[in-house]
């Protein structure tokens, strides 16, 4: 299990390649960890091991959206889109149908019913309000890396298959001391 990103997961897969070259490793990885892992050389990574893990965004995706969004991002600014410029896009489609929702007027936004927001579009698939706790699910993907056959996405679960298992997540009792922030983990 790693919880890596940013400059250390190079440096981490450097490490563990130099320590383990030929053992057996099966690594699960945070979805920034395994973004980043995809985007580096393949030498870093050892033929032995393998990468698996959830995101909630890749730039493959199929979604008309996604390639709307991708194509955007590369247009505009020469970069190619990733996790975090998703999310801004993602934010924004949900900022502009609660502001349709409220004719334009944000004095509104307050007036809006959980019930009248409807399921957005975005980069990562389908966004779901959530009347209970107003948090918006998502679409997920699960992802398996080695060298030797590259990203295979493994599997796909959308907002709506989620349903049960989010129910049970936002249903367990949270004990001890806490903040009470439930952190859904694709969140970015």
């Amino acid at each position: 299990f790693s919880v890596l990103s940013g400059n250390l997961v190079p440096e981490f897969l450097k490490q563990l390649n130099e320590q383990l070259p030929n053992e057996e490793l099966h690594l699960y990885a945070t979805p920034v960890m395994l973004e980043e892992t995809i985007a580096l050389d393949p030498s870093i990574l050892s033929p032995a091991h393998q990468i698996s893990g959830f995101a909630g965004w890749y730039a493959d995706a199929p979604n008309s959206e996604n390639q709307i969004f991708c194509t955007e991002i590369r247009d505009f600014s020469g970069r190619m889109a990733n996790s975090i410029s998703a999310l801004g896009w993602d934010t924004s489609k949900i900022i502009a149908s609660l502001l349709n929702l409220a004719e334009g007027n944000p004095g509104r936004l307050s007036a809006i019913q959980e019930t009248a927001v409807p399921e957005i579009q975005g980069a990562k698939g389908s966004l779901i309000l959530d009347k209970d706790t107003h948090h918006f699910r998502g679409d997920a993907f699960r992802f398996h890396y080695t060298v030797q056959t590259g990203v295979e996405l493994q599997e796909q679960i959308t907002a709506i298959e989620s349903e049960s298992t989010w129910r049970e997540m936002i249903t367990q009792e949270i004990t001890g001391i806490t903040s009470g922030w439930r952190n859904t983990y694709l969140c970015s």
